[in-house]
């Protein structure tokens, strides 16, 4: 996905039936299902959104942001759907984004790391938060000696302050990042059980790089996109 045009929120109705509802909160494979149901445009068609999925404040009800390439269609009534262009060029301003410009955000990320396996000849992916929690040496009791609140939030400075292409960086992070909730995904699809990490984050950015920064924003943030990760949400300071 190079230049999305749509930014949409996209709510289950009230009406809905509790079954609907029932699916999206029991089911870890249907807000899957559901984004690909209302942005597909043909059985081939290769994943050119990224979005996120979680439950209305006020409302309780679930929820979709996405950044598309093409509005999002509700064949089923099921859903509300506001929809407005995104990343538009203003005539008047030279740029968007300027170096320096700040934006406070909110990320869901799969916060994971590659490790070398000499028996598998290959890499294979780690919960970085998991690996770091059994890292941590014990005390006389056997405890862990560092809260996990203390760990999520040293393994979320880390992996965003280890990667280069961000084009942003953190603005005070022992203050301002705020890690609010870490779980795991757990879905079958296919007689195949996945199991996936995500964390939520929130804090303040500085762009240091405008393509990067731009690139970020179209095309996400680390692995798990499919399943609701790396889109990321910026508001101005």
């Amino acid at each position: 996905m190079t230049n999305p045009l749509y930014f949409s929120k996209i709510t289950l109705r009230e009406s809905a039936p509790i079954s609907k509802l029932r699916e999206l909160s029991y089911d870890g494979y249907a807000p899957h299902k559901t984004i690909w149901q209302l942005l597909s445009r043909s059985p081939t068609q290769e994943r050119d959104f990224l979005f996120r999925y979680d439950i209305e404040p006020r409302s309780g009800l679930p929820r979709f942001y996405v950044v598309s390439c093409q509005e999002a269609k509700d064949t089923s009534g099921l859903w509300d759907i506001q929809t407005k262009p995104y990343l538009v060029q203003e005539p008047e301003k030279p740029s968007l984004f300027t170096l320096g410009d700040q934006f406070r955000f909110s990320l869901r990320v799969n916060p994971t790391f590659d490790k070398s396996d000499r028996s598998k000849k290959q890499k294979q992916r780690h919960d970085l938060i998991c690996h770091l929690r059994k890292q941590l040496p014990k005390n006389a009791h056997g405890e862990r000696e560092e809260p996990h609140a203390a760990t999520e939030h040293r393994a979320c400075k880390e992996w965003l302050e280890r990667k280069t292409t961000l084009g942003f960086r953190l603005v005070n992070p022992d203050e301002s990042l705020l890690v609010e909730q870490y779980d795991q995904l757990r879905f079958k699809h296919k007689d195949q059980t996945t199991i996936l990490s995500r964390v939520d984050m929130s804090g303040v950015l500085e762009v240091t790089d405008v393509k990067k920064f731009w690139d970020n924003l179209t095309k996400g943030i680390g692995h798990g996109k499919a399943f609701g990760c790396g889109l990321l949400l910026i508001r101005r300071v």
